[in-house]
C-alpha cells in the first residue's frame, strides 16, 4: 500500500525551512572573511609635475591690472554677455593706455 502524504505540522515546516539570517558562528584565531558586497575605498594618489604653463608666458607684461592680456580681451568683445563685452573694452582701452606699443603692433587684431 502507497502512504498518502500528509502536509507538515508547523513546528517541521519551520525546522525544515532555510533561515535566512543565520548567525555565523566565528571560530577562535580565525581571520574574518570579507563580504561580498564590501566597498573597497583605498585608492592611490600620484602627483602631477607641471614644468610651465604657456598661457602665463604668453601674456608677457603687458597685461590689464586683472592681469588679462590682449589675446584674452580681444576674446571677450566676442561675449554674449554685454557687461563681459563692456569689461573687455574697458581693458583693451587701459591695456593701449598703459602699453604703448600694443596698439601699434596689434592695431589689425584690435580692428577686426
Amino acid at each position: 500500500m502507497a502512504k498518502h502524504s500528509r502536509p507538515l505540522s508547523k513546528a517541521k515546516k519551520q525546522k525544515q525551512a532555510p533561515k535566512d539570517f543565520a548567525k555565523v558562528k566565528n571560530k577562535v584565531g580565525k581571520t574574518k572573511k570579507p563580504t561580498t558586497t564590501e566597498t573597497k575605498t583605498d585608492f592611490k594618489v600620484k602627483k602631477v609635475q607641471l614644468t610651465s604653463q604657456s598661457a602665463l608666458e604668453e601674456k608677457g607684461t603687458e597685461v590689464t591690472h586683472r592681469k588679462l592680456g590682449l589675446l584674452e580681451l580681444l576674446g571677450q568683445l566676442q561675449h554674449h554677455s554685454n557687461r563681459v563685452r563692456r569689461d573687455a573694452v574697458s581693458g583693451l582701452h587701459e591695456l593701449c593706455r598703459e602699453h604703448d606699443g600694443v596698439l601699434r603692433t596689434n592695431l589689425a587684431r584690435i580692428i577686426d
